[in-house]
């Protein structure tokens, strides 16, 4: 199967792992608390339809808890809204993550991929069903202002397209306030047409636990798209993990944005005076992505981190590469392997 994520570290002893972007505090300390309480559970069945969650969450986003449907994570909702819609023909931003292109085809989509650049006067010539769009955009980064993702949910509604938009970068990147969902809050109407994905994997980073959720004011989307999900999708281990981590969202998220603000331009500069081509965009996103020379994964290997080779994203080949920005100490242990490598 074509490779979807980051995250292969665990397969090495003893590594840094780059390659996935989560949160550089790591997980709350009340969250690892709560996974341990909740292991007490283990042998009764989950809250059917992480209800406990779901109003957690309406009342943290300040949102009606019907608009918001928990998933194992953001992956399985991918796949839930893409089989629930049926889309026949759908645009993808390029390069993107995999994972849209991986639902998509399993649902039978036809895919067409578009770029930044030209890409109004793309879709203002396309007729499919949707677009899948991630904000900001993973590998390179690239951010789109609340204007520019307003004029995109116009663009899609005036078509009578979807509007699929992943979020779960969008926290850490420090851009919360322009998150699409306070537009479905104020505009349930008119927004009907758009889906927010979102995760507490990279925002909380407990990729392990597989939890996240998506967004729609619309009810029939809904009708269409829970009937797609596993039955007790979300486990006693995730729920707990994910009510913990609802009560972090203050001062230990501006701690982490406030890291990578700090240490992304530290890495950049990095590789830069290395050598390597840095297509930086004003995104703050926690993770970098970067052109060096073919083999590059193998060398940081050698060195003790395991880094993302992006060669399966549309539009990229050998060569591209993605880092995660991690605290200071680690970020040295990185700056200093990477100084070391002989190109």
């Amino acid at each position: 199967m074509k490779k979807i994520h980051g995250g292969d570290g665990y397969n090495y002893d003893e590594m840094y792992d780059y390659s996935i972007n989560v949160n550089p505090l790591g997980a709350p300390q009340s969250v690892k608390d709560a996974l341990k309480k909740a292991a007490d559970r283990v042998e009764a069945y989950p809250s059917y339809g992480s209800l406990e969650v779901k109003n957690k969450l309406a009342k943290t986003l300040d949102i009606p808890p019907e608009f918001i449907n928990v998933t194992a994570g953001a992956s399985e909702a991918f796949m839930a809204i893409a089989h629930g819609r049926n889309y026949q023909n759908v645009a993808i931003k390029a390069p993107s993550f995999y994972g849209y292109e991986y639902a998509l085809k399993a649902a039978g989509s036809r895919l067409e991929h578009f770029t930044t650049q030209g890409f109004q006067n793309f879709l203002k010539g396309y007729r499919g069903d949707a677009i899948f769009m991630a904000n900001p955009n993973n590998p390179d980064g690239e951010f789109f202002d609340h204007d520019s993702m307003l004029e995109m949910a116009q663009l899609a509604k005036d078509h009578s397209m979807d509007l699929i938009v992943d979020e779960c970068f969008l926290t850490l990147s420090g851009h919360e306030k322009d998150s699409l969902v306070y537009d479905i809050k104020n505009d349930p109407v008119g927004m009907n047409h758009v889906i927010v994905v979102r995760s507490f994997t990279k925002t909380f980073a407990i990729p392990g636990a597989r939890i996240g959720y998506f967004v729609t004011s619309n009810k029939a989307y809904h009708k269409m798209i829970t009937p797609q999900l596993i039955e007790w999708n979300a486990s006693n281990l995730a729920q707990a993990a994910a009510l913990a981590a609802l009560d972090e969202t203050g001062s230990y998220i501006d701690r982490a944005v406030n890291i990578i603000k700090e240490e992304r331009p530290r890495l950049i500069k990095a590789l830069i005076d290395k050598g390597f081509e840095v297509p930086e965009y004003e995104s703050g996103a926690n993770y970098i992505f970067f052109k060096g020379p073919a083999g590059l994964k193998d060398k940081f290997i050698e060195k003790g981190f395991f880094i993302r080779d992006c060669s399966n994203y549309y539009g990229l080949k050998d060569g591209d590469y993605r880092i995660a920005v991690r605290d200071r100490a680690a970020n040295d242990a990185f700056i200093n392997a990477l100084n070391g490598i002989e190109l």
